[in-house]
């Protein structure tokens, strides 16, 4: 998860700086390899410490984890095409995201450093 929050914003800037029309297609595309894998690892290091956190309620926390994941995939096509047609442009609208991306990538590594005291917070957190 940690090498996949690093790679996530580097593939995204790979493919906001490259989505021009005199650029190879295949820049771009390297950009979405580097961001697919990153997706992948980061969604399958999150699936793994749900279910070692909350072994007992591993169900119930895949559930309520992919319950959010899939209301924030499904009202994205509700503003995604007002967003790239807007006045910034697709190369600094793709960045943005690739900017909330760098914003995030802390987020594994302050897990694998306060992981047992955030879960010792938690009543349902396996000990």
């Amino acid at each position: 998860m940690m090498v996949g929050a690093i790679a996530l914003p580097i593939g995204l800037f790979i493919f906001a700086w490259t989505s021009y029309s005199h650029v190879h297609w295949i820049a771009p595309m390297i950009g979405g390899a580097i961001f697919g894998w990153a997706m992948i690892s980061i969604y399958v290091g999150a699936n793994s410490y749900v279910i070692d956190a909350f072994s007992t309620y591993a169900a119930s926390a895949m559930a309520a984890k992919t319950f959010l994941s899939r209301i924030a995939g499904a009202s994205i096509p509700m503003f995604v095409d007002r967003y790239y047609d807007s006045a910034i442009g697709v190369n600094w609208a793709s960045a943005v995201i690739a900017f909330t991306a760098l914003i995030m990538v802390p987020i594994p590594f302050i897990f694998y450093k306060y992981g047992a005291k955030i879960r010792a917070a938690s009543k349902k957190a396996s000990s």
